[in-house]
């Protein structure tokens, strides 16, 4: 994981973004762990930024944020999750998941749990690619650092010579893809979204946000599916869809 920031740090006026490289065939508690506690080292480093005890209390985070993470490794393999999922996992046939999959819903904190249950009792790894790609016309290098749409306007850091309104159509209509899949050898089974279907601007139950979902029972190779999400304008077909509640 990578750590940004920019800004004015000395005045403390600045904006701490984290960034992941994609993560392929990983542990994904040790992963998740990994990361929950990196970020709550450097946000706590954030506050005590002009802190003269900062030696002493840096270490006495890091000593925090491993009870944090406890607790929430605790919380997550406490949560219950639909049962379906499990026999998804050890599916023989496309027809068998796509049946599994109709009406099924999830919320982001199951979902978790069932990467965690995957791993640990049955031996699925944990992959992660993330994708962006800017509306076409728009120049990468005419972008400032940071942009952060507001109600009342656009926050911006960096030299740019697009007004506001074209920063935020640009962070509006940007496509983000972001996958998950779980690997056992020559089982595998992907669970994506995009920023569209999470936002409910895909055409799918009146707009209601959802993962697309696709395995190796689908008789597309893994790396085509890879290369097709990562590209701008990904073409999969007609997939099951997961509805995201609680989101």
């Amino acid at each position: 994981m990578n750590v940004h920031r920019i800004g004015d740090i000395e005045n403390g006026n600045f904006y701490t973004i984290f960034s992941s490289e994609n993560v392929e065939y990983v542990n994904p508690v040790e992963y998740f762990g990994t990361v929950f506690k990196r970020q709550s080292i450097e946000l706590d480093r954030d506050s005590l930024m002009n802190n003269a005890l900062r030696p002493l209390l840096e270490s006495l985070s890091a000593l925090l944020a491993e009870r944090d993470w406890r607790r929430l490794h605790d919380e997550i393999i406490a949560t219950p999750f639909p049962e379906q999922l499990i026999t998804l996992l050890e599916s023989p046939s496309k027809k068998e998941q796509v049946q599994l999959l109709k009406d099924a819903s999830i919320k982001p904190e199951e979902l978790m749990a069932f990467v965690f249950k995957a791993w640990t009792d049955f031996g699925f790894s944990f992959s992660r690619y993330r994708a962006e790609h800017i509306p076409r016309g728009v120049d990468k290098n005419d972008m400032p650092k940071v942009i952060e749409v507001k109600i009342d306007g656009v926050d911006k850091i960096g030299e740019t010579a697009l007004s506001d309104g074209k920063l935020k159509q640009v962070i509006e209509h940007r496509h983000v893809v972001v996958a998950t899949f779980l690997d056992r050898k020559e089982t595998w089974h992907c669970f994506f979204l995009t920023y569209k279907s999470l936002r409910g601007k895909e055409n799918w139950k009146d707009g209601q946000p959802h993962y697309h979902y696709i395995s190796d029972k689908f008789s597309i190779p893994r790396e085509k599916i890879l290369s097709e999400l990562m590209s701008r304008d990904y073409s999969l077909g007609s997939l099951p869809h997961v509805n995201i509640i609680a989101y």
